[in-house]
């Protein structure tokens, strides 16, 4: 099993050490998923993964029969990173390919991203993580596409704002991005920061999104578009 090859791929893998050593002294998460208690205790038998090829590289993601659990972005030794992660936060589940029918919907989902055609995701997600943590990336979920906000106004907006070096840790820690769009969350002066998949492709998103806006269908966006500028009444002076 995987868990038993870890001390060799941390050998091998230097990073793989920092990213186990985080996870290991990380408080005791909260799992969470949509139409779930927020304090339900959930053991998982199984996680399936798969991957999706992008215009920005090949994306590997991994739910449970229900959810969404992981979305990896791009990079080098992108799978080991996500099965990493994989093994210290569901240690007791098999990890394996397959397709599940969220894994189907999320591959269909982020294509139809991609390829400007959809603003937002439809996905049962489970947030592993602390409670702030999923708070945050609760308050991040709801930025709409093609807008941006900073990380004060975020910690602002899950009523802690003098927690903005928090709040960008929690975004360097969230599981689902693109679905829980973190590239949309930019410094108090509008430049880019910190992002998992990096600068470049942080820019890349925004961009994409900036392009593809105005495109998009009030079927498709204008609906969400208008949700988000009365959740965040900040946004209406900068669109």
């Amino acid at each position: 099993m995987f868990r038993e090859r870890l001390p060799a791929l941390v050998k091998r893998y230097p990073y793989v050490l920092e990213t186990a050593v985080m996870a290991a002294t990380t408080k005791t998460p909260r799992t969470t998923a949509r139409n779930r208690s927020r304090t339900e205790s959930v053991t998982i038998r199984r996680i399936f993964t798969a991957f999706t090829d992008s215009p920005v590289g090949r994306i590997y993601l991994a739910s449970t029969d229900t959810s969404l659990v992981r979305v990896e972005l791009p990079g080098d030794n992108a799978a080991i990173r996500m099965n990493v992660w994989l093994a210290m936060r569901f240690a007791q589940a098999k990890v394996s390919r397959g397709i599940t029918p969220v894994l189907r919907h999320a591959t269909e989902q982020l294509a139809e991203y991609f390829a400007g055609k959809r603003a937002a995701f439809d996905l049962p997600l489970m947030m592993v993580g602390t409670d702030f943590q999923v708070d945050v990336w609760k308050a991040v979920e709801k930025v709409p596409f093609g807008s941006h906000l900073s990380y004060s106004e975020i910690s602002q907006n899950v009523g802690r704002p003098k927690a903005v070096r928090a709040t960008g840790r929690a975004q360097g820690a969230n599981p689902l991005p693109i679905v829980i769009p973190c590239h949309r969350v930019v410094g108090a002066d509008g430049t880019l920061t910190g992002y998992a998949g990096g600068l470049e492709l942080k820019s890349w998103l925004l961009g994409h999104e900036e392009r593809f806006l105005p495109l998009l269908s009030e079927r498709t966006a204008g609906w969400r578009l208008a949700k988000g500028l009365a959740e965040y009444p900040e946004l209406n002076s900068k669109n």
